[in-house]
C-alpha cells in the first residue's frame, strides 16, 4: 500500500495468467490465475499451449511428419506432410478355379505395397506380395479349386507402414473338366518344354516355353528364391504354342539358384536358374 490509502495496487488492471508447466513459455488455457502489476511464478500471459506436458509441443513448434501428434497446436495432425495411407474399396475380380486378381483403390502412391493372401482354413499361412506404389492391382496364382481365400494389404513409405487392411474373402470356382481334358490331350500330342538361357546367368536372360502349337492365350510367371520367396511376378503371352520373356539378372536379389514358375492353364512348369 504505497500510497497509505488502505489498498494494494489499486488502480492496475487484474490480469489473467496461464500455467506454464513445461517451461515452453506456451500456457495452459486451462489452468489460470489472476495478478496485478507481478506475473506469477510458472504462469505466463500466452494461452496457446495444447500439451502443457511436453515442451516440444506448442504454437511455435514444427510439425513433425510421421509421428501422429499435432506438434504446432493448430489442430491439424502432420498437415503439409507426404502422409502414408493404405489403399481403400478392395474388390475381387477374374475369379477361376485357379486364379484371381485382387485390386484396390488409393489416393497416394506411397513406395510399396505388401499384400498377403491365404486359404481361410485352420492353421494356414500367409503368402507375400510386394509391389510398386502405382499399382492398383496383382494376379495370384495358382490356387486350388473351390477354396475360399482372405487377403489384405498395406502401404510401406520410407520407414512407416500402416497396418494391414480388414481382410477381403473371396471363393475360388471349381475346375473344369473340359479344360483338364484339353490339358491332358495336349500333354499327350506335345511334351511342354520350359527354358531358360543362358545358365548360369550373369545379365540379361530370356525364358522359353514351347507348347502345342494350338495354345494362344496367357501365361503367370514367377521366380522366387530356393526358400520359395518370391522375387518377380508378370505375366506373359502365349501365342500359337510359343512364349518368350527376357528379363535382367537385377531382378535377383542375390547369387545362387532361383525357381523358374511359369503357369498355364492349371498346369505348372518349373525351371532352376542360377545366377553367377
Amino acid at each position: 500500500d504505497n500510497n497509505c490509502n488502505g489498498q494494494i495496487d489499486e488502480g492496475f488492471p487484474s490480469v489473467t495468467y496461464y500455467r506454464d508447466a513445461d517451461g515452453d513459455g506456451f500456457g495452459n488455457p486451462s489452468v489460470t490465475t489472476t495478478a496485478k502489476c507481478t506475473v506469477p511464478p510458472g504462469y505466463v500471459a500466452n494461452s496457446t499451449d495444447c500439451n502443457d506436458a511436453n515442451a516440444a509441443i506448442n504454437t511455435a513448434a514444427v510439425e513433425i511428419c510421421g509421428n501422429g501428434i499435432d506438434d504446432n497446436c493448430n489442430g491439424q495432425i502432420d498437415e503439409n506432410c507426404n502422409t502414408c495411407t493404405n489403399a481403400t474399396s478392395f474388390f475381387t475380380t477374374g475369379i477361376t478355379s485357379s486364379r484371381a486378381i485382387l485390386n484396390w483403390t488409393a489416393s497416394n502412391n506411397p513406395d510399396q505395397w505388401q499384400i498377403q493372401y491365404k486359404t481361410t482354413a485352420p492353421g494356414s499361412k500367409w503368402i507375400s506380395i510386394q509391389v510398386p506404389g502405382n499399382t492398383r492391382t496383382v494376379t495370384i496364382s495358382p490356387l486350388q479349386p473351390k477354396q475360399s481365400y482372405m487377403w489384405q494389404i498395406r502401404a510401406k513409405c520410407g520407414d512407416i507402414t500402416t497396418t494391414y487392411s480388414v481382410s477381403n474373402k473371396f471363393s475360388t470356382t471349381a475346375a473344369s473338366l473340359i479344360s483338364s481334358s484339353i490339358n491332358q490331350i495336349i500333354t499327350k500330342a506335345v511334351e511342354p518344354k520350359l527354358e531358360v538361357y543362358p545358365n548360369p546367368v550373369n545379365g540379361q536372360f530370356t525364358i522359353s516355353l514351347t507348347m502345342d502349337a494350338s495354345i494362344t492365350g496367357k501365361a503367370n510367371l514367377e521366380v522366387s528364391d530356393i526358400r520359395g520367396r518370391k522375387v518377380y511376378i508378370s505375366g506373359a503371352d502365349i501365342y500359337r504354342g510359343r512364349m518368350q520373356k527376357k528379363l535382367n539378372s537385377n531382378i535377383l536379389t542375390a547369387k545362387g539358384i532361383y525357381l523358374v514358375n511359369v503357369y498355364v492353364n492349371g498346369s505348372r512348369f518349373v525351371s532352376k536358374l542360377a545366377y553367377e
